[in-house]
């Protein structure tokens, strides 16, 4: 096809940068919205520990940076021999 004197060519705009310019607006906006405090907060629960007879391990023996041992909480008196 041959260009026609005095009307300028229509760059054409390629699908693949719309759809990322409007990502880009998309999630820029999202991002303000949650700066700003517009977005409602979560509702999320903690779930129920899998095994409550399990406990944590903050009574686990350490080291401190000298190398001696240390313990986050008193031991667990022995059960009777």
């Amino acid at each position: 096809m041959h260009p026609v004197p005095g009307i300028a060519a229509k760059p054409a705009l390629y699908p693949i940068l719309l759809v990322a310019a409007i990502a880009v607006i998309g999630l820029g906006g999202l991002g303000a919205a949650a700066i700003a405090g517009w977005l409602p907060p979560s509702v999320a629960k903690k779930p129920a520990p899998a095994r409550p007879d399990i406990q944590r391990a903050d009574n686990a023996v350490g080291t401190i940076g000298n190398g001696r041992a240390f313990r986050s909480h008193p031991p667990l008196p022995l059960p009777p021999a």
